[in-house]
C-alpha cells in the first residue's frame, strides 16, 4: 500500500466520473436496435493523483467496461469523466487523454507487436511522433522501471507471462502516463508472474507517484491497495478502504465475493473460538494476529 509519498502528492482528483451511463447496444441488419444492455448506470465517483485504487465485482458488474471509459476507449452515453480534467467527449483531446492514462489488459500478447522488447516499448512514443533521440531514452527508462532492461534485446515469444505484462507496461510507461490502469493484469499469470507485475506496479505507484488503477477479481490483490470500489450491476454498490470493504463479508457475499483468504481464516477460527485482536486482510496480519494470539496463552 502507499505510505511514504502520499504526504507529498497534491490532493487534486485526476479522475472525476459524475452519473457515468453506458449501454452496449446490438442492432440488427437494418441498423434498428434490438438488444440495449445497460453496463453502468449512474456511475459518480473521484480518484486522487497518486493513490492506488482496486476496482473488484463479479462478472457482469461494469467494472471492465469502466476501466475502458477512463482512457475514453468508450465514451458514456450520459454523463461525464474528466481525465487530468480533459473531458473525454472533447475528441479534440482524446490523444492527450490516452496519454495521460494508459491501459495495460489482461492477456500481454494482445499488446505485443514488435520483434524485439525495445522495439515493442518504442511503438507508442513513436506514434506520438517523439524525436528518436528521445524515444530511446524513454524506453531504457522505462524498461528499467520495470526491472526489464536486461532484456531490451530479446524476443518477447521467449519471456515469460509476467515478463511479457511487464513489457507491456514498460510500452504505456515510455508514454509518460499520469494514471496507469489495468484490466486484470494478472488472470492469465502464475503465481510467481503475477507477484512481479504487482510489484511493479505498486514500486510505480509508491516511488513515481503514478496513478494506479487496478480492475481485479483476487481480493488479495485489492487489499493492498489505499481505496476499494465494489461495482454491481453497473453500479458502485460499495467504497471505502480496504479494510472497512473486507469487514462487511455478509454484504460482500450478497454481491457474489469473498474477503480475502487471510480474513476468511480469521473468520474459520473465530467460529472455533479463537478470537484474533483484529480483521487482518492480509498475509502478513493474519499471522502476526495468530502470533500475537498463542503468546497470550504461554
Amino acid at each position: 500500500m502507499s505510505t511514504s509519498a502520499d504526504s507529498s502528492r497534491a490532493a487534486r482528483d485526476i479522475l472525476d466520473a459524475r452519473d457515468l451511463t453506458f449501454r452496449y447496444v446490438r442492432r440488427d441488419e437494418e441498423g434498428q436496435v434490438v438488444q440495449a444492455t445497460v453496463a453502468l448506470d449512474g456511475v459518480s465517483f473521484s480518484i486522487r493523483a497518486g493513490d492506488f485504487i482496486a476496482i473488484i465485482g463479479h462478472n457482469g458488474s461494469g467494472k471492465s467496461t469502466l476501466a475502458k471509459h477512463l482512457n475514453a476507449l468508450l465514451l458514456p452515453d450520459q454523463g461525464t469523466l474528466f481525465v487530468d480534467g480533459l473531458d473525454t467527449h472533447d475528441a479534440a483531446k482524446i490523444l492527450e487523454i490516452r496519454r495521460t492514462a494508459g491501459m495495460v489488459f489482461q492477456n500481454p500478447d494482445n499488446q505485443i507487436i514488435g520483434q524485439i522488447v525495445e522495439e515493442d516499448v518504442a511503438f507508442g512514443p513513436e506514434n506520438l511522433g517523439v524525436p528518436t533521440e528521445k524515444i530511446l531514452t524513454r524506453v531504457e527508462n522505462a524498461l528499467s522501471r520495470v526491472d526489464m532492461l536486461k532484456k531490451r534485446h530479446a524476443s518477447p515469444n521467449k519471456l515469460s507471462g509476467g515478463q511479457k505484462q511487464r513489457v507491456s507496461i514498460a510500452g504505456i510507461l515510455a508514454m509518460k502516463p499520469k494514471v496507469l490502469i489495468l484490466d486484470e493484469p494478472t488472470a492469465m499469470l502464475d503465481p510467481s508472474g503475477r507477484q512481479e507485475v504487482l510489484s511493479a506496479v505498486h514500486a510505480l505507484n509508491r516511488d513515481e507517484g503514478i496513478t494506479a488503477i487496478l480492475i481485479t477479481h483476487d481480493m488479495e490483490e485489492a487489499a493492498d491497495a489505499d481505496r476499494v470500489i465494489v461495482m454491481d450491476r453497473g453500479k458502485i454498490a460499495m467504497t471505502g478502504t480496504p479494510r472497512e470493504i473486507f469487514s462487511r463479508s455478509e454484504e460482500l457475499a450478497t454481491l457474489g465475493l469473498a474477503v480475502p483468504f487471510p480474513t476468511q481464516v480469521a473468520d474459520l477460527l473465530g467460529k472455533q473460538g479463537v478470537s484474533l485482536p483484529g480483521t487482518p486482510i492480509n498475509r502478513q496480519e493474519l499471522v502476526a494476529m495468530i502470533l500475537q494470539t498463542a503468546s497470550a496463552f504461554k
